[in-house]
């Protein structure tokens, strides 16, 4: 295992408690899509964005690589806001989980209205878990990472409010900074390597 990958892994394991809290939220926002019909009429205009994105991609030329560049510079782009802007307090990252998991969760809601709960989670076995499996985690770790980032702050104004020295937070705050770029360029490979599988195997086993 090369240092970066230590590193990142590293990194991981030092903010395991805001990866545990990301998942959590998560699940909660897919409860909530799945639960509250008063939030599906704001989702219906997120699906229908997609639809709208996917009648494009298939209207192209190389349907297969439009998927695949789409896919990845919209996940990459979405993580590494979600991861920066957590500076804001990590209001962002927990709203984004939150959001993406109710998306899920109203998916399996409509899918089942037409097909039955048993069918619509074998399709959403079939179509979600092959690059999900990597892409979940992927986004999951950029919201978690962000809200790392929010904590920083959080104590920041603790200390600046309370008047307590800074001296170790600053020792903290320096490590992780210097390590953002390590952990942008890490859930970037991830979210490459699940764009390339949801653009290629994933229509593959849907079409079985």
């Amino acid at each position: 295992m090369s240092s970066y990958s230590k590193q990142f892994f590293q990194a991981v394991k030092e903010a395991r408690k805001y990866v545990f809290v990301s998942f959590l939220l998560f699940a909660a926002g897919i409860g909530l899509g799945i639960f509250n019909e008063n939030l599906h009429a704001a989702l219906d205009g997120q699906l229908e964005s997609v639809r709208k994105l996917a009648s494009t991609i298939g209207q192209s030329s190389n349907p297969k690589l439009q998927l695949f560049l789409i896919i990845l510079v919209n996940n990459v782009l979405k993580a590494l806001l979600v991861l920066g802007l957590g500076v804001l307090f990590a209001v962002l990252p927990a709203f984004f989980l939150v959001m993406n998991g109710a998306v899920l969760g109203y998916l399996y809601v409509l899918r089942a209205g037409e097909t039955g709960a048993a069918s619509t989670l074998g399709e959403l076995a079939k179509g979600i878990l092959p690059h999900g499996i990597i892409e979940i985690p992927a986004i999951v770790l950029a919201a978690a990472f962000g809200m790392k980032l929010g904590g920083f702050m959080y104590r920041w104004l603790l200390f600046t409010v309370t008047g307590k020295s800074k001296k170790e937070f600053m020792r903290g705050w320096k490590e992780f900074a210097l390590r953002l770029p390590l952990l942008g360029a890490g859930i970037t490979l991830l979210l490459l390597i699940a764009a390339i599988i949801e653009s290629t195997l994933t229509p593959w086993i849907l079409s079985l």
